[in-house]
């Protein structure tokens, strides 16, 4: 087979991989994206109409520090580009920097490389299966942004057909850098943790340039950190569509930095290593303490970030609050999406939401990792060592619930002493919406094992009560779902504490499902056989 269609063969293997990891993130993405233009659209169809918006929004230092200044007039392509163009490639950037690891050191890690070298694909082949891949993931992604904001040109007379253009440039240039720096790192580092762990490095280091551009309005610092590409082309503004030039010069010269670290390289090696491993014992005396000496990076890392969330909208809560007061049509927004009358019990409700969304994610993650120990034989080392079957899942589960207690606490804790300096009243209720999240993390926690218990293969599913609860909350009134069908979300059934109201039904049906759920996963994982491979 000559190097064209072996590269071609790379490609398609590549791809087909991470099939799911790409749509599971994508999808939902760009639908997101797909509402955003209407909504504004339909709340605010004529510029005065948001003029008290812009003018609350650009004075706000904590929207300024994440979303960077709003351009003005305020067109409906402005705001769409301005909020969900952030979003946008924020989260895109995330998911390029694991593909890139996955690319190249995650097949390397799961033998995956070493079967495709088996039938015939040598080393660079796979290195430019995986360059390959990386533009046509990243291509893809930004003509997908490209038509779904072109095609809303049609009924949106705001948008232009250049604005999505310049979005999609974007798009790609910011997931073509950072899977390209997901492969670099891949080639670097002698384990895909450690790859991860520099991405995540070199990512926070891009986040914290745009943030000290925008707050102090260094513009240079918008062309030197990928993330604020945004603000450097300008979608819907001043469209620089020559910038995409300049991205494209910084991708080839990031691909040939990859060409150059992983020619010649032999198989697994790496001239970055983890910290040497120390001959002292490792102390733990039980399945649990293992698993928490495993996963307290990953808790660390998703506290600080639910801790960030929480105290921006602690940071919003004042100018906010002020202007949900003035503005009628965001006011009456607001009440739909939370279900709450009130305008402050509005706001922290959707705090608590979008916290709670995050916790769930973190322990959803946290016990479907029983699957990933499952299948590369660490359950079976535990075993081995005279655990019970049921051990290794309630250890998981434990430490998911007692993670994600310990982290709305934290971030309780700090979005009220930002709120506090903010407002001089409205603090308690932050608390009590987070608080009232709990149950809805639980039921969420035991889904997922159930789910890893019954099959371990299964672990999907588990994201689906998330998935479909956010969709619920956010958009279901936008939708006109059905009030039955709101209510189904985990998330809809926190009473306002703050006021004196009783938990509802919803609450305990919540807690009842999470002790169904957890209990019969840990049985039917102590019942059935494990799976390797």
């Amino acid at each position: 087979m000559s190097r064209g269609p072996r590269t071609v063969s790379a490609v398609r293997v590549t791809l087909r991989t991470h099939r799911r990891k790409i749509l599971t993130w994508c999808v939902p993405l760009l639908a997101l994206l797909a509402s955003v233009a209407p909504s504004y659209s339909s709340t605010y169809p004529r510029l005065d109409q948001r003029e008290h918006l812009i003018n609350s929004l650009g004075s706000n230092a904590a929207t300024r520090l994440l979303y960077g200044q709003l351009p003005r007039p305020g067109t409906i392509g402005q705001l769409a580009a301005w909020e969900m163009g952030t979003y946008l490639i924020i989260v895109t950037s995330i998911l390029s920097l694991l593909l890139g690891v996955s690319f190249v050191r995650g097949t390397e890690d799961s033998g995956m490389a070493e079967l495709v070298q088996a039938s015939g694909h040598a080393a660079p082949d796979r290195l430019r299966g995986a360059l390959e891949a990386a533009f046509v993931f990243s291509v893809g992604l930004g003509v997908a942004v490209f038509v779904i904001l072109g095609l809303e040109t049609i009924s949106i007379d705001e948008l232009t057909w250049r604005g999505a253009a310049g979005l999609g440039v974007v798009t790609a240039s910011c997931a073509l850098v950072f899977t390209l720096t997901g492969l670099l790192l891949g080639e670097l580092a002698d384990s895909a943790g450690l790859a991860k762990s520099l991405g995540f490095a070199v990512l926070a280091v891009a986040f914290a340039l745009r943030a000290v551009a925008n707050v102090h309005g260094v513009d240079a610092l918008h062309w030197v950190s990928p993330l604020g590409w945004l603000d450097a082309e300008s979608p819907y503004t001043h469209d620089r569509w020559w910038a995409g030039a300049i991205f494209a010069v910084v991708c080839v010269v990031l691909g040939a930095c990859v060409r150059i670290a992983g020619r010649g390289r032999d198989y697994g090696a790496a001239p970055l290593h983890e910290r040497s491993a120390s001959d002292d014992r490792l102390r733990v005396r039980t399945v649990a303490q293992l698993v928490w000496h495993l996963e307290r990076g990953r808790w660390v890392v998703w506290t600080a970030i639910v801790t960030a969330v929480a105290a921006l909208f602690g940071g919003m809560s004042g100018s906010l609050l002020d202007f949900l007061t003035d503005d009628t049509s965001t006011a009456k927004l607001m009440r739909e999406l939370t279900g709450e009358d009130g305008l402050e019990a509005s706001f922290f409700s959707f705090a608590g939401v979008l916290i709670a969304m995050l916790v769930s994610c973190y322990a959803v993650i946290t016990v479907l990792a029983d699957g990933t120990a499952e299948g590369d034989g660490t359950i079976d080392d535990l075993l081995a060592c005279g655990t019970s079957r049921r051990s290794p899942l309630l250890a998981r589960l434990l430490i998911a619930l007692g993670g994600s207690l310990a982290m709305m606490v934290v971030a309780g804790g700090v979005g009220t002493l930002v709120t506090l300096s903010q407002v001089s009243h409205g603090a308690d209720r932050y608390v009590a919406y987070v608080a009232g999240q709990v149950p809805a993390v639980l039921a969420v926690t035991g889904i997922a094992a159930l789910v890893i218990g019954v099959h371990r293969r299964w672990g999907p599913i588990a994201w689906l009560p998330v998935a479909a609860s956010a969709v619920l909350v956010f958009m279901g009134s936008v939708l006109h779902a059905p009030d039955w069908l709101q209510h189904a979300g985990v998330f809809a059934h926190v009473p306002d504490y703050a006021a004196g109201s009783a938990p509802g039904t919803g609450v305990f049906v919540l807690v009842a499902c999470f002790a169904g759920a957890a209990l019969l996963g840990v049985w039917r994982r102590a019942e059935r056989d494990v799976e390797t491979g």
